[in-house]
């Protein structure tokens, strides 16, 4: 008998959240924000052109997130490296190696980056 009581209130409160909910969602009327434009322009109607903007956008996009991956790999590596050398399998120049390449591939990406970047807005 207790577990039927138990499931009682559980629906019994399962129901009041249910009314509050729709009392309180006639007072919730925000609205949407405002959309976004791209970072090149593009004249109304032309489509090719606001293609165009977006795919600069998401390139754009695919570049910082790869740029943040080459940043987490790089971090990975190095702290792995750095674990190694308690363990007696490397030594602080290996650590000071693999940071240093580390930092030597992400300005290489960072660069790349931004070159790409210039080559696509101008054209």
């Amino acid at each position: 008998m207790k577990g039927l009581t138990e499931n009682v209130k559980y629906i019994n409160a399962k129901i009041g959240l249910l009314g509050l909910s729709l009392f309180v969602n006639g007072a919730v009327l925000a609205d949407l924000p405002e959309v976004s434009t791209t970072t090149t322009t593009y004249d109304d109607g032309d489509i090719i052109g606001m293609i165009k903007a977006y795919a600069l956008d998401i390139f754009l996009f695919v570049g910082l997130v790869m740029t943040v991956v080459a940043l987490v790999v790089v971090a990975k590596n190095t702290i792995t490296t750095y674990s190694q050398v308690s363990d007696g399998r490397a030594t602080m120049g290996q650590v000071g190696a693999q940071a240093a390449a580390g930092a030597v591939l992400v300005v290489f990406v960072v660069a790349i980056l931004t070159i790409m970047s210039g080559v696509l807005v101008t054209n």
